[in-house]
């Protein structure tokens, strides 16, 4: 997948999503979609919403615009990607 069609924004989104759930164990006020993103990116399925139980219905639940920027957050190492 290529970061050119990808809104970098959204990227550092997930990013940023991702290493705040990361610091906090996994909580937070979140979205289903912002959940789902973070517990792609850190490899905590359990950090799934529960309705989102296996990868596929949660990539699923992304749609493609999420599912991209996640996808490119991945690998742009989405630790380092700056908000």
């Amino acid at each position: 997948m290529s970061a050119d069609r990808v809104d970098l924004n959204l990227v550092e989104t997930v990013g940023r999503i991702a290493r705040t759930m990361r610091d906090q164990g996994g909580s937070g006020p979140l979205s289903a979609g912002e959940a789902i993103a973070g517990a792609l990116l850190n490899d905590r399925m359990d950090w799934l919403p529960s309705s989102y139980s296996h990868p596929i219905d949660a990539i699923e639940r992304l749609g493609p615009e999420w599912w991209s920027a996640v996808v490119v957050a991945h690998q742009k190492g989405w630790d380092s990607v700056e908000a």
